[in-house]
């Protein structure tokens, strides 16, 4: 009978007791002021990082602008011939040749950004950022459990499209489309191989550093399900657009225990996996058909694996109980938690009106 749950060392993800954490030291029972600290100091962290991702990439888009010899002789061109400043931002053709030098940057503006942003996670982890958060290793990785990862990512992307399928007229009666948000971000990195490059490697990579390693990491010690679930949260928050958080959420947890069960660089492979799959589709121009039929039948298969695996699901709840008195009330009533939540949405929900 498999009723009864039974401890197994195949499933168990802690790696060790929940008190014995970074480096093999004993750390004493956390308390509540040091998550509160802890929420904060992450979210400060994590709103860094998003500002300064940002603020190069347009300091590198606009410098790349400044300096384009094309650019430079349209803005003389226009100026000699009398055109006021107004005239010539306002040119057809000069609009235009903006895009396209913004659009060859993009890819290596976000490659640059993304690798110098990622710093401002030192602030909560220290030299831990690039030891124990990225070089921890647990159990030796079974190929067919990340085939069933990646199925059940694709299953999570079938239940986001018939979200999709279900807001976007309402959305579009209102002048605001999910499919159009999403593609307009995909389709600005895919347009270049430097661009791709960014997509599929650099930023699945540095979002795995951020995510599963060093908020994922700084949290455990009040518990693996507390870590995993919030972790997760913060990753969906911070991709903004509504369907996209739904997505990136579901899927942060499968990341979050790829990592925590074998190590990040499995999470990395998925992340690029997914990403890249992601780009071979926008790029061939893969038919709607072929694609939706493929995540049906994902949608079908993560339903006989969660079904199937119903009792290590339980286990790993048991497991990964949090040892600290209500920390997801801590964490999620947190002022800055709340505060990064409403900007970044509120950011998304812009974005689906432009």
């Amino acid at each position: 009978m498999d009723s009864e749950i039974k401890p197994k060392d195949e499933l168990n993800i802690m790696h060790t007791d929940i008190k014995v954490i970074e480096d093999g030291q004993q750390s004493p029972q956390p308390t509540k002021k040091e998550l509160r600290h802890d929420i904060l100091t992450i979210c400060l962290a994590l709103g860094a990082y998003i500002i300064s991702i940002n603020v190069l990439v347009v300091i590198i888009a606009a410098i790349a602008v400044a300096v384009n010899p094309d650019v430079q002789k349209m803005i003389i061109d226009m100026a000699m011939s009398g055109g006021s400043l107004l005239s010539v931002t306002g040119n057809a053709e000069y609009l235009n040749a903006v895009s396209q030098v913004v659009a060859d940057v993009m890819g290596p503006a976000y490659i640059i950004s993304a690798v110098v942003s990622v710093l401002w996670m030192l602030t909560i982890r220290k030299n831990k950022l690039f030891t124990t958060d990225i070089t921890t290793i647990g159990q030796k990785v079974k190929p067919l459990v990340i085939a069933k990862i990646l199925v059940l990512i694709w299953g999570v992307q079938f239940v986001s499209s018939m979200i999709n399928m279900i807001l976007n007229p309402a959305l579009d009666a209102s002048g605001m489309s999910l499919t159009d948000a999403m593609q307009q971000s995909m389709s600005m990195l895919f347009a270049t191989p430097m661009g791709i490059a960014a997509a599929v490697f650099v930023l699945p990579v540095i979002e795995e550093i951020i995510f599963r390693g060093a908020i994922m990491r700084k949290l455990e010690r009040y518990g693996t399900n507390f870590a995993i679930i919030v972790s997760s949260l913060l990753f969906a928050i911070y991709h903004m657009i509504w369907l996209q958080a739904f997505f990136a959420f579901f899927v942060g947890l499968l990341l979050a225990y790829t990592a925590k069960r074998f190590s990040i660089k499995w999470s990395m492979f998925l992340h690029i996996l997914n990403n890249g799959i992601a780009a071979i589709i926008t790029i061939a121009g893969v038919s709607e058909m072929f694609e939706f039929g493929t995540m049906i039948a994902c949608a079908l298969a993560s339903a006989v694996i969660l079904i199937i695996g119903r009792n290590k699901i339980l286990l790993i709840k048991e497991q990964g109980a949090p040892n600290i008195a209500n920390p997801f009330k801590i964490a999620l009533t947190h002022p800055m938690f709340i505060i990064s939540a409403f900007i970044l949405l509120g950011i998304g929900a812009l974005t689906l009106g432009m």
